[in-house]
Order: structure tokens, then sequence, then C-alpha cells
């Protein structure tokens, strides 16, 4: 097929991956960004900044889409995490007991998939589309509510959720690359990819923090608002030396519309931009068939504003607020998060034509306090060790099957004495997750 069709076929894959990726909500694993973007890289803990291995390898470095051929690829991960949290004010005001709640919603569907075409010996254009990662809680039991009117009336249980509602948060963004990579050098190319991003987002059960808001009717149960942004990621690879490979990469922030809906909740009247994050990382083949990879990065969480600012005090919780400490506000309340690394390392081994297995292990860093717990009760993305496995099929010379699977082992934090009048705040998760997806191989 020609060009033309070719990029027809792949702008429709792309429509349709976009169409879908928000039908459900994601909670991701290193804070809230996806360990490896597809099958492949995930297989490998997300080892792909020296490490292409197909047409999503513009979500870890533009410039490994030089080195994955003509094609694309469509796929996606059923993703299933296990959260819950306790506020336990026994013994505070007329707190008689803890107040515990596993959230519900265990399943999430998210696509992916990308294109890549070769312009001539040097120049090469494609795009990935992935779901960058989000939040999601649902709990049915309003915890803060809960907490609050027992301390306060000593209200029996389930007397604040009857009244507010449950309680949670629902982030989705959806991530669209355009990628120019230019091979600039023998064995050396540079690309870059201006980032489209689209985010939906909303609240419910929010009501007990009315008091902090700068307008308590943008704080909550304002159903799905939607904003959108622009950001660019660049990015270098190289071979270094005989079957070494060295790559790098650093996408800015990605600068979004305000989510006016909930302007009373997210600083700077809600403010919600996606984080810088930048990565190095070195992949080699040091036997036949063999091939290890390993990455190192950064994602700067405390960039962001209504991400990184302090959650709230005590004295913040009993109404000495000042102004530019309300939330919505232009140094609101925020979840606390700080800026984190994550290690990655995987291997591929090509057993012959057909078959290639994977595995790797990634290690991310919560991005956490354990002093910010209590407000994370509505975001918890506190795992950090994370084993992947995976394998690849060759049906037949231009395609290809893949799968790999997740998991993420079970991670509790807890703040002993929260600014919630000194009840203890705690969270626990785990995480499982399948990718599967097809390749399509022009060359």
């Amino acid at each position: 097929p020609g060009m033309g069709s070719r990029m027809a076929r792949g702008i429709r894959t792309a429509a349709l991956v976009a169409g879908v990726t928000f039908v459900v909500p994601a909670m991701a694993t290193n804070g809230y960004f996806q360990i490896g973007y597809g099958a492949k890289s995930t297989g490998m803990a997300g080892a792909a900044v020296a490490n292409p291995q197909d047409t999503l390898a513009s979500a870890a470095n533009p410039a490994g889409m030089a080195h994955v051929g003509e094609g694309f690829d469509v796929g996606f991960r059923l993703f299933s995490p296990d959260r819950s949290s306790t506020i336990d004010c026994t013994g505070i005001g007329g707190c008689t007991q803890a107040n515990s709640s596993k959230s519900d919603n265990d399943y999430f569907l998210v696509p992916d998939g990308g294109y890549t075409k070769r312009i001539n010996e040097k120049m090469f254009v494609g795009f990935s589309v992935f779901g960058n990662g989000g939040m999601n809680t649902s709990y049915p039991s309003n915890l803060y509510g809960e907490a609050g009117s027992q301390i306060q009336f000593g209200a029996p249980p389930g007397a604040a959720t009857a009244q507010l509602g449950k309680l949670g948060v629902d982030l989705s963004q959806l991530m669209l690359t355009p990628t120019f990579t230019y091979q600039f050098a023998k064995g050396h190319t540079f690309g870059v990819s201006p980032v489209i991003a689209v985010q939906r987002f909303s609240s419910e059960g929010l009501q007990s923090f009315g008091p902090l808001s700068t307008d308590a009717t943008k704080l909550t149960n304002n159903g799905q608002d939607w904003s959108y942004g622009l950001g660019v990621r660049i990015g270098w690879l190289g071979e270094i030396g005989k079957s070494v490979r060295l790559g790098a990469t650093f996408a800015s922030k990605t600068y979004m519309t305000k989510l006016d809906e909930y302007a009373g909740l997210f600083a700077d009247g809600g403010s919600f931009d996606i984080p810088a994050n930048a990565a190095i990382g070195i992949s080699g083949d040091p036997i036949k068939g063999l091939t290890i990879a390993a990455d190192v990065q950064r994602i700067f969480y405390g960039g962001v504003d209504s991400i990184a600012n302090a959650g709230p005090t005590t004295a913040e919780l009993m109404g000495n607020i000042s102004a530019d400490r309300r939330m919505g506000a232009s140094n609101g309340i925020g979840f606390g998060w700080q800026d984190v690394w994550i290690f990655k390392i995987g291997a591929s081994y090509k057993i012959n034509n057909a078959w290639t297995v994977r595995a790797g292990y990634n290690h991310g860093e919560s991005p956490i306090p354990d002093s910010e717990v209590l407000i994370n009760i509505l975001a918890p993305g506190i795992v950090e060790d994370h084993v992947t496995l995976g394998f690849s099929f060759k049906s037949s010379k231009h395609s290809e099957w893949n799968l790999s699977y997740m998991h993420a082992f079970e991670n509790t934090q807890s703040d002993p004495s929260s600014a919630f009048f000194g009840s203890s705040a705690s969270s626990t998760m785990s995480q499982d997750a399948i990718n599967f997806s097809y390749s399509r191989h022009f060359e």
C-alpha cells in the first residue's frame, strides 16, 4: 500500500484509540504515570529510552521511532488496582470507631497504539496515542464526612455518607504525540514530539472541604469537566559501541486549560498541568538474542502547584486559613506530592524467529510524604515495586502478537497523627495489569 493509504489507516487507528480511551479511567503506577507504554515496553518494566520496540516508542523517547520500522500497533491494558483507606479518629471528640473503606471500580480498560512511516533514509514520521495515567477512587463510605461527623457530633456510622454520598475522584488523560525523527549521524537519531493532551476530571463527596474553598460550588459533584493542553518531548538515541546504545529524553510540562467546574478545588482556579519529566537509558546485547535495558527517570510533580502544594493543616481544618491557601487560590491547598526517581531494568530474549520473552523490575518512589496521607486518600498513588513478564509471538512476516503482565506489590502508607484533629490516616494499594497488542510490520 502507498503512503497515503497507510497514513489514513494510521489516523483511523488513532481516532479509534482516542475515542475509546476515555470510556474508563485509570490509576497508573509511578505516581500517576504508567511504568511503560504498550505490551513490549511494559514487559521490560518500561525500560525503553534506549530500547525502542514498537510504534509507542515516542511515549518514552521520540528518537526511538526511527528504529522500529514502518508499521502500526494497536492494543489495550486491562488494569486492576486494589486500594483501601482508613481514618481512625477513635477517642477524639465523639468518635468511637475507625472509618475504613475499600474503593470500588476494580477493572479498567486503557487502549493505546501508534504508527510510523519512513520518509527517506534519514527522516521518519509517526505518532503514538496512549493514556498517560490517571487517578480513580470511589469509596462507598465517605471517610472524611464519617470521621468529621463522629468527632463533632458523635454521629452513628453511615450518617454522613447518607447525606454526602460516596467519596472519590476520577482523572483520565489522553496523550497524542505526532513525531518527527532525524538521523543526523550514523547510529544517532534525534526526535521531537509535540504533546497534545486531553484530560477529564470529576469528584464526588468533598462537601466537607467546603469551608476551605474559594468557591464551594466549584469543589465537588459537578460531573465531568474537560481540559486541553500542549507540551513537547525531545530525545536522542545513539550507538556508543558495539551493540550498546544510550538515550536521553526530556518532556516539558504540558500546559492545560483550567478545569473550570473545579475552580474551587485545584490551585489557581482549576489549574491542573501535567508534570515535566526526564530520563536517561542504556541498552545492550551481551549475547545473541539477549537485550538488557535500564532507565532512570525523574518526574517533576513538584512543578505543578495543584499537585505539589501542601495539604491542609489542623489549624486550617479548624477555620484558621489565609485567603491565598484556600482551595482554588493561587497557593491553595494541594496534595503535597514531591518529585520522584524511577528506576527500571528489563531483559528480552529472542528464542527463535517466532518467540521473544521479556521480564523486568521497576522501582518508583512514592510521591506522597507520610504527612500528606490524609488528603491523598483521594489519590493514593503509593505503590513502589513492580515486576513484569511478557512475550511476543510472530505469526507471520508482518504480524506479531504481544502480551505482558505487571504486578505492583502492596504498599501501605500511614500518618499516625494526621491534620484531621490528630486522627491517624492510612492507605493501602496493590495493582495488577495485563497488556495486549497487535503489531503490523510493513517492511
